[in-house]
């Protein structure tokens, strides 16, 4: 998943994915397939963002941090850190990586007004 190359003295952007490389995922699979494939996904994309947006609704109601365990929440936030660094490693779809890095932003947001 390289967006970026590298020439002599030059920086430019490429695509992730070359037209040849799409042709060959649409032959070699079946169409069910692929549906089934983009059905989850987008179930995925849909689910973590509501997930997102109750959290951050939940802790705009909040008023008091009584019986709640802020290590926990420092924790949680440490985690998310070492899951988007792990799928950028491996190189992961952009979707994925963007929904994570979403939840890790809110995570900093809940830690910081926790503070």
């Amino acid at each position: 998943m390289n967006f970026i190359s590298k020439g002599d003295s030059k920086i430019t952007l490429r695509p992730a994915v070359s037209t040849h490389e799409i042709k060959n995922i649409l032959s070699d699979n079946s169409y069910s397939y692929l549906t089934l494939l983009f059905s989850v996904n987008a179930l995925h994309s849909l689910f973590s963002f509501l997930s997102v947006k109750n959290k951050v609704s939940f802790w705009k109601k909040v008023n008091t941090t009584e019986g709640i365990s802020k290590r926990q929440y420092y924790i949680d936030f440490f985690f998310q850190i070492i899951i988007v660094l792990y799928l950028i490693d491996n190189e992961a779809s952009f979707i994925l990586i963007a929904l994570t890095i979403v939840e890790t932003l809110v995570s900093l947001w809940v830690a910081v007004r926790l503070l």
